[in-house]
């Protein structure tokens, strides 16, 4: 009896532990068959039209309704299988070794894993014939297959003439009621691309009213990107109320597949296009330039469109033209002067949703009840971008900006917020200067006050409050969405939901610059607060790692490039990070199977390298760098990459990345994994900022001629060091001359 006993007892437990493996499997799978659901939504204001509102099963697309069904029968069969399985392994736990007992179990089990094996195949089987068949009939690919232009031409202006924009090159299921967001790298001429149609102007002190209005003298300047509030001081038609996009300047259209596979340029130039530009009101953010105070350039333009873009059934992909029609401010000249291509171009899809989801702060910087220097960069992070008009503004005195209040001692502290890092991150910097860092460049501090002017341990505490947007309360399936500049929020008028609550807490609305405690308690305001002591951080940023490493070979297209700092950076310097190609506007796919591959039309070369720059906060209050690019070395091209990092570029306490110190490379990464872990510097700093040691980083000296970091691998080189003291452009050309003699 007991050897019998005992091996019974055995498979016993072998089943038991088959069954809680494929319990969890099961469980696992069932997640991929529930597909979530989103209602549709309708808007009855901001100037779009009511769309979506009978929206019924009865007039969805017949492929789409296939879907559905099929997805819920395969679901359910999901159920049964569990079900079944759960079953089997009831029957062999409670069997008290019972043989047919067990066996009838393991019978059930083993035909449950058949069954599931079998729903599981059906359902690939069935995603695969449906995808297709929307992909034959729609002239769209399967929305797991992204579409990937041949054509890089009119993209090399990002990075060099567009800062950054939203939604991004071929972001997919984008919300169809978002706006569109436009950053230039220099300030430009409004009226180059905005109609002044609500006829607004500015008189001599600056103030907007109506142009040529006889009761009210003075106004003749025309004011453009504006929107004009009605008596009860909202703005609920943003179609008549704004001013409007000239859309040969900039269009917006949507896309079949046809126009897909083409160019920007020859989209727009073709005697037979047939574009239907999408008309949108258009909104200015007026900022100042660096070392003024005047909020006179525009740099931002947001565009919402009139209608819902996309339609409610099937995604749709839109193109954005930007045309050398827009001017540079003060200039008749065309941002695009100077450029390889005269314009800039980029695809997104919209999804069928509506975004109805606030956006949430997910990361300040200082934290909460935080001590630090009196020089820092106040730093807040979003869930999502938000719009850069009611995220971004001036606080001096008798301003008109009131949506994120900085006060100290009971007074606003004076300065300015920007927003950046893909329209995601707000930083705010004082307006008042208290020295120089080390690239000569004016610091600002918060004005603590203290009785002892030396007393490094006096602190003061900074409040720092988000008003987040009123609720229009005109849609209960829409619980966030707000009035136009009363607030924060999201680029579909979303406000802020800081409680997670679901639902838009009504703000005191107030023009007030003094934070109050009622407005602290406002479950939907953003509050934190720090204290800033009276002393002033100098320890410069560095870069602790380079990934790839210096030198590394075989990147390819998609390869992740990053740069580890030392400390928190001010995020809005990051773009200062520019990245080059080299050899420049090389022949691509036309020219390489010729005998003579570098000989080409320019249409047939490369464009500009186009790439933008954006930050991430790591877990040890550190920022990392991170670009955004098109493909590294595109059509099997060797090129060569290299990364520099400005000295304009500084760290939240605006310090700048000077000298420029970063890892040394002595020798070529043994391999591409080794490269892709980058090297390591570190630098030791004293109380006054000053360099005690360092360890795995480049020497660089403090002279004109020799203050960069210049890194490359001996192997490449024959250097007997890997490293070249020397500029930042005689760094660069010395590279170029060794790639040159590779190419």
């Amino acid at each position: 009896m007991l050897p019998w006993k005992s091996h019974n007892t055995t498979s016993h437990k072998k089943y038991v532990r088959i069954f809680f493996a494929i319990f969890a499997f099961a469980l696992l799978c069932s997640f991929f068959w529930i597909q979530p659901t989103h209602a549709q939504t309708v808007s009855t204001t901001l100037g779009v039209d009511v769309v979506d509102s009978s929206l019924l099963l009865a007039s969805t697309d017949i492929r789409i309704i296939a879907v559905r069904i099929i997805n819920v029968l395969l679901g359910f069969l999901g159920v049964i299988t569990l079900g079944l399985i759960l079953y089997a392994g009831f029957l062999i736990m409670t069997s008290g070794g019972a043989e047919d007992k067990i066996a009838q179990g393991r019978k059930i089990m083993i035909n449950a894993v058949i069954g599931l094996v079998i729903i599981m195949s059906a359902w690939a089987i069935t995603k695969f014939i449906l995808n297709s068949l929307l992909a034959a009939t729609t002239g769209m690919p399967p929305q797991d297959a992204p579409i990937t232009l041949s054509n890089f031409g009119g993209s090399g202006g990002l990075g060099r003439v567009i800062q950054d924009h939203y939604p991004f090159r071929d972001d997919r299921d984008v919300a169809r009621n978002t706006s569109i967001v436009i950053t230039f790298v220099t300030p430009v001429k409004p009226s180059s691309f905005v109609e002044n149609t609500n006829n607004t102007c500015l008189n001599n002190d600056g103030l907007v009213g109506q142009c040529d209005d006889v009761d009210n003298p003075g106004f003749d300047i025309p004011y453009y990107g504006d929107c004009v509030q009605n008596t009860d001081g909202y703005v609920s038609d943003m179609a008549t109320a704004c001013d409007q996009l000239v859309t040969s300047s900039i269009a917006i259209f949507p896309l079949d597949d046809v126009s897909l596979s083409s160019s920007g340029y020859e989209l727009m130039t073709s005697t037979t296009a047939d574009l239907a530009f999408v008309s949108a009101s258009a909104m200015l953010k007026y900022e100042s330039v660096p070392g003024s105070n005047i909020a006179d350039s525009v740099y931002t333009i947001v565009l919402r469109p009139h209608n819902f873009l996309g339609n409610g059934e099937n995604p749709q992909w839109y193109g954005v033209y930007v045309d050398d029609a827009i001017i540079k401010k003060g200039t008749n000249e065309s941002i695009f002067a100077g450029q390889f291509s005269p314009y800039y171009y980029w695809n997104f899809q919209t999804g069928t949703e509506l975004d109805i989801d606030p956006p949430r702060v997910v990361s300040v910087f200082p934290q909460n009840a935080e001590t630090v220097a009196k020089n820092v960069v106040t730093k807040i992070t979003f869930s999502e971008a938000v719009d850069p008009i009611v995220a971004s503004g001036i606080l001096k005195e008798n301003g008109n900006y009131f949506h994120a209040l900085v006060n100290m001692n009971s007074i606003t502290t004076l300065g300015t917020w920007r927003l950046s890092n893909g329209y995601r991150t707000m930083e705010f910097i004082s307006a008042t200067p208290c020295g120089q860092n080390s690239c000569g460049d004016v610091m600002y501090c918060l004005p603590v006050t203290c009785e002892n002017s030396s007393d490094k341990n006096c602190t003061n505490l900074t409040h720092i409050l988000l008003r987040t947007a009123e609720p229009t309360n005109l849609n209960p399936d829409i619980p966030f969405e707000s009035w136009f500049d009363s607030g924060i929020y999201d680029l579909a008028f979303n406000g802020l939901d800081t409680n997670n609550s679901k639902e838009l807490t009504k703000p005191i609305v107030s023009n007030n610059m003094i934070i109050t405690i009622s407005e602290e308690n406002i479950p939907d305001n953003y509050y934190f607060n720090f204290n800033a002591q009276n002393r002033i951080d100098r320890e410069s940023p560095y870069a602790k790692k380079i990934i790839p490493a210096v030198d590394t070979e075989d990147i390819v297209e998609k390869d992740k490039t990053e740069i580890f700092f030392s400390k928190s950076m001010r995020i809005s310097t990051i773009n200062d990070i520019e990245l080059y190609e080299y050899p420049v506007h090389v022949c691509s796919t036309a020219a390489l199977s010729t005998s003579t591959p570098n000989v080409c039309s320019d249409a047939d070369r490369l464009d500009d390298l186009w790439y933008v720059t954006y930050g991430r906060e790591e877990e040890d209050t550190q920022s990392t760098a991170y670009f955004k690019h098109r493909d590294f070395g595109p059509y099997d091209l060797d090129l060569y990459y290299f990364p520099q990092i400005s000295h304009t570029v500084q760290d939240s306490f605006q310090n700048c990345v000077y000298p420029g110190r970063g890892p040394e490379s002595a020798t070529i990464p043994l391999n591409k994994a080794d490269a892709m872990l980058g090297d390591n510097c570190s630098v030791v700093y004293d109380e006054d900022g000053n360099v005690t040691s360092s360890d795995g980083c480049i020497n660089v000296l403090l002279q004109a001629d020799k203050d960069s970091g210049c890194s490359f691998a001996t192997n490449a080189v024959g250097s007997s060091n890997g490293l070249l003291q020397a500029s930042s452009s005689t760094c660069r050309t010395y590279l170029e001359s060794i790639s040159n003699s590779d190419y």
